[in-house]
């Protein structure tokens, strides 16, 4: 529920430009119960072009990055310290939507496109907009985004920010 599915079917179906030009493919683990409860939001608000995979194997799901044009990463309320997927589509070369808040409000402004978490639906339907808008934009974000998460969640950029947190940590005393 904290993904914001709903939210993103919502956002494009309150645009007829986003109405008319977007796919929404959802991959990833769905009840039963809740891909109806979806398929059933999009039809209320005229959206068509949604598609619920459910889980699929590394394989299919690497394909599936392959052919995305951009990525949602939208979490509320925040339960994680870290994002994998938003790492992962970062690395992808695509631009990637995230909530404005946690772990996604430290990325760097101008690499992803942040989702005021107090103002939803207008601000993802605007950066939602302003991508499908604007496929110039989506490729030099998205390539700016890949080039630093290659750096930035590399292990050797880890074990840097690692070795001295622990060497401190050694030096402490109870």
């Amino acid at each position: 529920q904290n993904k914001r599915v709903e939210l993103v079917i919502r956002a494009i179906g309150s645009s007829d430009v986003l109405r008319a030009r977007c796919r929404y493919h959802v991959v990833g683990r769905v009840t039963d119960q809740e891909r109806e409860r979806l398929k059933a939001v999009a039809r209320a608000v005229s959206f068509q072009n949604l598609q619920i995979t459910g889980e699929v194997s590394d394989q299919i799901l690497r394909a599936e990055i392959e052919v995305a044009d951009l990525f949602c990463c939208l979490r509320w309320p925040l339960f994680e310290g870290g994002s994998a997927s938003t790492v992962e589509a970062m690395l992808s070369g695509r631009p990637v939507i995230v909530t404005d808040a946690g772990f996604y409000r430290d990325l760097p402004d101008d690499l992803v496109f942040k989702v005021d978490p107090q103002r939803e639906l207008d601000t993802l339907t605007s950066q939602l907009t302003r991508l499908v808008l604007d496929p110039a934009l989506r490729g030099a974000v998205g390539a700016q985004a890949g080039a630093w998460a290659k750096a930035a969640f590399s292990v050797d950029s880890y074990v840097a920010g690692l070795v001295p947190l622990l060497e401190e940590v050694a030096r402490l005393r109870p």
